[in-house]
């Protein structure tokens, strides 16, 4: 039985999308209808007018689950409205912990609760110039290692290099020392040997040990100027424990010192030049004062100098360009049977114009000319009757050749016709002969092979 002043209304529920309004005609005036299909849950009734409105609104169109959950879950969105039941741990990413007006964001972990509030936290800056993103390692490190970047925000384990303020090495030598092979790499050397001296070994070398005499290392332990320790330059030389030593400013040649042959002590304390003394590199010879030294001013070849080949003593006791005699490059001697090899200066082509010095070579020679050719005059310094020769041959295409004439030392073509152009694929010589008389290279053969 209805109470007073209510009558009793139907509830239709529909399963078209939530925002989908029912039609006018399926609903009477008074009359509610709740669409569920998506889990819009949206509730509409019809007005005294005959409209249908809707009487609960659902502002953000959230489709809420069509099914419970399980124990413990909770509700989240995709964040396109759709609602469903998932894990308390399970979270979406990227994960956004916002900070506040005066700190960055963090992260709290905290302890048990049963050994008190305290807790590890990761915070952010409070200011950044930019986004970063620090991608963790994919698997763990060996003992000892540590987190390092490779400067684009990938987290590596990894031992700790030298220009971040570690060694770089994971393990040393035992009894060696540590040092750097490179400028930003360190090493460590083999063992080093005991009581022994260390030695750098350069650049790059690992650094290694000298054993040194007996009682060296002991005598480096002791101050200078003290007995048992090394004689320093400006250092004093203390007292010897052993042994006599006779003058400390320095020890007299005749006595101070053994084992020197017949008249080396008397040698050594003459002045330089003086007679008697020593001849020293750069210092007067003087008058020797014993012994037999015949020809101050050069020693005998026959009998004064050892070691010579066979026939040399000979050759240096003839005159000069005498026959037998050593010929010099000033004298007129006539060689017999020896050859003189050319100077030949063999290209395969070369940049035009072609400047040439017939001081360094005796022939010019161009296997596969690949452009046209002017010869320049000679830039060298010839001497009158002197010969040269061009040798000249193309790389397969008719080459244009221009010999300069009319000026010092250019060409002057003497019953012959010094060639203007080359045959495809075949030398050509052109022989010349310098004219002192007219400062002119007479061009004197031309030869075309055939």
């Amino acid at each position: 039985m209805a109470a007073t002043n209510y009558t009793p209304i139907q509830l239709y529920r529909t399963a078209t999308a939530s925002t989908t309004a029912p039609a006018a005609g399926n609903l009477a005036f008074g009359e509610l209808a709740i669409n569920y299909n998506d889990g819009g849950m949206i509730l509409y009734a019809k007005n005294a007018s005959g409209n249908v409105i809707k009487i609960m609104n659902n502002p953000a169109n959230l489709k809420y689950p069509t099914a419970d959950g399980t124990s413990g879950q909770v509700v989240q969105t995709d964040g396109s409205g759709n609602l469903s039941f998932t894990n308390a741990a399970s979270l979406a990413t990227p994960l956004t912990v916002t900070g506040n007006a005066t700190a960055g964001a963090e992260i709290r972990l905290p302890e048990d609760t049963d050994n008190g509030s305290n807790y590890v936290a990761w915070k952010s800056p409070d200011a950044l110039a930019g986004n970063l993103t620090l991608t963790m390692p994919s698997v763990d490190g060996s003992a000892g290692q540590t987190w390092t970047t490779n400067g684009s925000g990938t987290l590596t384990f990894g031992t700790l290099g030298v220009p971040g303020g570690g060694t770089g090495i994971t393990s040393g030598t035992s009894g060696g020392i540590p040092y750097f092979s490179a400028s930003t790499t360190i090493a460590s050397s083999a063992a080093l040997a005991a009581n022994a001296l260390v030695v750098g070994g350069g650049a790059g070398v690992a650094p290694s040990t000298v054993t040194t005499g007996t009682n060296v290392l002991t005598a480096l332990a002791v101050n200078v100027g003290t007995a048992g320790a090394f004689v320093v330059n400006g250092g004093a030389l203390g007292t010897p424990s052993t042994g006599t030593l006779t003058s400390c400013t320095g020890l007299p040649v005749s006595t101070g010192v053994s084992g020197l042959g017949t008249n080396v002590a008397t040698a050594l304390a003459v002045n330089v030049g003086t007679a008697g003394a020593f001849v020293v590199n750069g210092g007067a010879l003087g008058t020797p004062s014993t012994g037999t030294l015949t020809n101050c001013t050069g020693l005998p070849i026959s009998t004064g100098v050892s070691g010579l080949g066979s026939n040399v003593a000979t050759a240096l006791g003839n005159a000069a360009n005498a026959a037998s005699g050593i010929a010099t490059t000033t004298g007129t001697a006539t060689l017999t049977n020896k050859r003189i090899t050319q100077r030949c200066n063999a290209q395969t082509t070369t940049a035009s114009p072609f400047a040439w010095n017939s001081d360094s070579y005796d022939q010019q020679s161009f296997s596969a000319l690949a452009n046209a050719l002017t010869i320049n005059a000679d830039a060298g310094t010839p001497t009158d009757g002197q010969r040269t020769t061009f040798r000249i041959k193309d790389n397969g295409t008719a080459r244009a050749l221009t010999w300069t004439t009319g000026s010092s030392k250019a060409f002057r073509a003497i019953g012959v016709t010094l060639p203007t152009t080359t045959v495809i694929n075949k030398t050509v010589y052109v022989g010349c002969i310098y004219n002192a008389a007219d400062d002119r290279w007479d061009a004197v053969a031309v030869a075309q092979e055939a």
